[in-house]
């Protein structure tokens, strides 16, 4: 039933409410490599022939959000402002073009889809409880970077690893092909799914302190630790899952979210709507100082 059907409907009842008016803008770009996200939202990252940033939300979120490219760096950030609609925001660069991720100190997730085909990537996420779920991605080289609360799991092809988790962050790794270093502290856990065909070639190595640990199914586990309990277990099954995308739906900020470093803002938002997949809810809260 189409909203004016329902505003007439309701209108016999003296009720009449106004439909949310959504609205889409794509923004070109010039080039980039990295992407750092410094938002309290979920943002979704997509290979494509161009680089682009598509906005779709009421008119004052979209022209809060910011998405300014600096010498190969597309920085997302916000205004203050509120809304109780989704947001969605989708950054598109071409599939080989990718080197970089960096998320900021607050409650959101990024999406990484399914398509890249890099020699080598970066993924550094710290504090706040954010997310990074990278999926079908093709990588020689992956460099990763965990700290605070935040979850970072990686499903494809990859050739390397370097994993660098600490504090309670969870790191997860899955079709891996080679090497693995690892540097593990806190209370943290990384994860090592080795690709059957290449087990025998997977060998991890590094270092736990504290409480950190790796769990890995398939390929070799050797850790220098400190700690007097298991650092390297074997895992019959992933211990992670991937989560559908979420747009964040509903959000009020105060003050600025941005990456020049001179951010002051907090937001308060909650999930409930998803992106062709079953939906699932939770609430958050983020601020970043």
């Amino acid at each position: 039933m189409s909203a004016l059907k329902v505003c007439v409907l309701l209108s016999l009842l003296g009720v009449c409410l106004a439909a949310a008016q959504l609205e889409t803008q794509k923004r070109a770009l010039g080039e980039f490599h990295t992407v750092q996200s410094c938002v309290p939202f979920n943002v979704v990252i997509t290979p494509g022939d161009k680089y682009q940033v598509e906005v779709k939300a009421e008119k004052p979120v979209v022209d809060a959000i910011t998405s300014d490219v600096k010498s190969g760096v597309l920085q997302i950030g916000i205004r203050a402002v509120k809304t109780k609609e989704n947001i969605e925001v989708t950054v598109t660069l071409p599939k080989s073009k990718l080197r970089f991720i960096q998320l900021s100190n607050t409650v959101a997730t990024t999406f990484v889809e399914p398509g890249f085909d890099v020699p080598e990537l970066n993924l550094s996420i710290g504090g706040g409880g954010s997310s990074l779920y990278v999926d079908g991605i093709a990588v020689n080289n992956l460099t990763l970077n965990s700290s605070g609360t935040s979850s970072l799991a990686v499903r494809g092809s990859i050739d390397s690893a370097n994993v660098i988790s600490s504090n309670v962050a969870n790191t997860a790794l899955s079709k891996v092909k080679g090497r693995v270093q690892v540097h593990v502290s806190g209370i943290s856990k990384v994860f090592v799914e080795a690709d059957p065909a290449f087990a025998k070639d997977v060998k991890i190595s590094g270092s736990a302190q504290e409480l950190g640990a790796v769990q890995y199914a398939g390929g070799q586990c050797a850790l220098s630790a400190t700690s007097i309990f298991p650092v390297c277990e074997r895992a019959a099954v992933p211990s992670f899952a991937f989560r559908p995308v979420l747009w964040t739906h509903g959000i009020d900020i105060e003050g600025t979210f941005s990456c020049n470093g001179h951010s002051a803002g907090s937001a308060i938002s909650s999930n409930v709507q998803c992106f062709g997949m079953a939906c699932s809810q939770g609430v958050g809260a983020a601020s970043r100082a």
